[in-house]
């Protein structure tokens, strides 16, 4: 199920407030991302005043969507990343507009149900943007709000028979799903019964159900390789916990990675900690967790280690060292200091001596062994 010619993002070590002065596209973006905060929650009811909060919204949705358009990945992935993060941005800025909203979006052609079509297809676009070629962008599709809000398009776009945003909006669906089990799964079980209504509201879209079609074939595609875990969830009922623990693990991994970055990572092991017992009792029913649980383990192994709890670290270090297809050099580092600091001096040695090899240029790696030898 995975989307071809795309590595696993790196490991998520915080947010990416602190950027560095010389990547000028993530500096611009910042400085975007700063004033599209500032847009207002609430504006008065005169027409003109929430005309131009609309339009202001409109051009930083359409902004979002330029600034990200051909970014390779890591790039995409850190302005994806950034402070509260682009997807939560957009679908703060859809609710912030009110879009969503059956009187908003009649077929009356007013310029205010005009400019919620606009809106709304420019949050598609800016969302399908964001997550195109960008594992870090998907994994954030569900903590963000942002498969929720392609519910809430279906719901409201499909009664008004608008085709053009909810083709839009499979399109969406579709780049949110594609190399992202979770996502797909969620939307196996939750969307289907829009894709069946298009097919009787717009029988004669061709373009849309190929993307309906496709979508179908996700779906039975994910559905199949979880068959086993899928009737766990329905005989104990817990799909939507099952969802709900895992948009809430996500959550607090963020609020930790916050807490890193600002050096409490007391605070950050408590929601680390938090953050595996909520996805606990279904590790043994799915590896759909396994890149959330070693993320999660990564950064916990850091935060610990800062603090000096070295049995804590070596518990994750542990797993994780087994693990293929992995960056191991900054677990080793780690690994090897919980060691030597647990008195297990040959084992710390021989753990930093691999490391040494791999990374012949770590100096802090050549001074520990060098202190050793004292």
């Amino acid at each position: 199920m995975s989307e071809s010619k795309e590595t696993k993002p790196e490991t998520q070590t915080g947010s990416t407030s602190a950027l560095p002065a010389t990547d000028s596209h993530i500096q611009l973006y910042s400085k975007f991302y700063t004033q599209a905060c500032l847009i207002p929650k609430d504006v008065k009811e005169a027409p003109e005043e929430m005309k131009k909060r609309d339009q202001r919204i409109l051009i930083t949705l359409e902004t979002i969507t330029k600034l990200i358009f051909g970014s390779d990945g890591k790039k995409k992935a850190r302005v994806v990343l950034y402070a509260g993060g682009a997807l939560e941005l957009i679908v703060a800025l859809v609710k912030r507009s009110g879009v969503l909203n059956v009187k908003n979006i009649d077929n009356n052609g007013s310029d205010q149900a005009e400019m919620s079509k606009k809106i709304i297809l420019s949050a598609l676009k800016s969302i399908k943007t964001c997550v195109l070629r960008n594992p870090a962008g998907r994994a954030r599709c569900r903590s963000s709000g942002a498969l929720g809000m392609i519910s809430n398009v279906f719901e409201l776009c499909m009664m008004e028979q608008h085709a053009t945003i909810v083709e839009e909006a499979f399109t969406t669906l579709a780049a949110m799903s594609l190399g992202d089990d979770l996502n797909a799964l969620e939307a196996s079980t939750e969307m289907k019964p829009f894709i069946k209504a298009s097919k009787e509201v717009f029988p004669n879209a061709s373009q849309m159900h190929q993307k309906t079609l496709y979508l179908d074939t996700l779906f039975a595609a994910i559905e199949k390789e979880q068959a086993s875990f899928i009737k766990y969830l329905k005989s104990d009922n817990s799909m939507a916990a099952f969802f709900k623990n895992i948009i809430e693990a996500e959550k607090n991994k963020m609020t930790a990675l916050h807490h890193v970055e600002d050096k409490k990572f007391s605070a950050a092991l408590q929601h680390f900690n938090h953050s595996i017992k909520l996805v606990a009792p279904f590790l043994d029913k799915t590896k759909l967790l396994d890149d959330i649980v070693m993320d999660i383990r990564s950064n916990r192994a850091s935060a610990n280690s800062e603090v000096g709890n070295s049995k804590m670290c070596l518990e994750d270090t542990n797993i994780l060292l087994n693990v293929d297809g992995i960056d191991k050099r900054e677990l080793l580092k780690i690994h090897g200091k919980a060691l030597i600091d647990l008195g297990r001096i040959e084992e710390g040695k021989e753990t930093l001596a691999k490391l040494r090899i791999m990374s012949p240029d770590d100096n802090e790696v050549m001074d520990i062994l060098n202190g050793l030898k004292l």
